[in-house]
């Protein structure tokens, strides 16, 4: 695990408001961050002894049944996130965290409504990824996002006929009704 990271304190509001993006729990939701909510300044990032992680930084949520993103933007971190750099790895940044969504599905099966922490520096550490080469890394999450792209299809043609049905029964009754009129 590269690193933890810390919320600076929210009553000097010399730490708020600033340029540098800091990532909390609610924006791990498994697709790219681009920008923060809330941003802090150098000085808040000094008093918490924050570290900047570069773009293309797995970024992990450690409770609420876990999550991944991946970083688009340098940014800190608080305290319920954690961040696997993998900037100077052989490893794609997007294997890596469709492999934490597939480890998350499995926490959430079995810790159903549990708010308590998922995921640990240590249970981080006994993970075994099935890492394969560079190339076939890449050749998985094309794979991976070729087979969503369809789930995705058929999610939108199976809420387009409940929709139709919809229509066809409001339909049918409207023209009921006209007819006894």
């Amino acid at each position: 695990m590269a690193g933890r990271g810390a919320t600076p304190s929210r009553k000097v509001k010399e730490y708020w408001n600033g340029t540098i993006n800091w990532v909390k729990l609610g924006e791990i939701l498994f697709k790219n961050i681009y920008e923060t909510e809330e941003k802090i300044t150098k000085l808040g990032c000094e008093s918490s002894s924050l570290r900047l992680f570069p773009e293309n930084t797995v970024v992990l949520s450690l409770y609420k049944g876990g999550g991944s993103a991946i970083l688009k933007c340098p940014s800190t971190i608080n305290e319920s996130v954690a961040a696997i750099s993998v900037s100077e790895t052989p490893c794609c940044p997007e294997f890596l965290s469709y492999y934490f969504q597939l480890i998350f599905e499995g926490v959430k099966k079995t810790e159903q409504g549990s708010a308590r922490q998922v995921l640990d520096k240590e249970k981080i550490r006994s993970l075994r990824f099935p890492f394969t080469s560079f190339a076939e890394q890449k050749e998985v999450v094309r794979e991976i996002e070729s087979r969503l792209a369809l789930v995705s299809s058929i999610e939108k043609l199976q809420n387009d006929f409940e929709l139709l049905k919809k229509v066809a029964l409001k339909e049918t009754f409207e023209t009921l009704e006209a007819s006894k009129d």
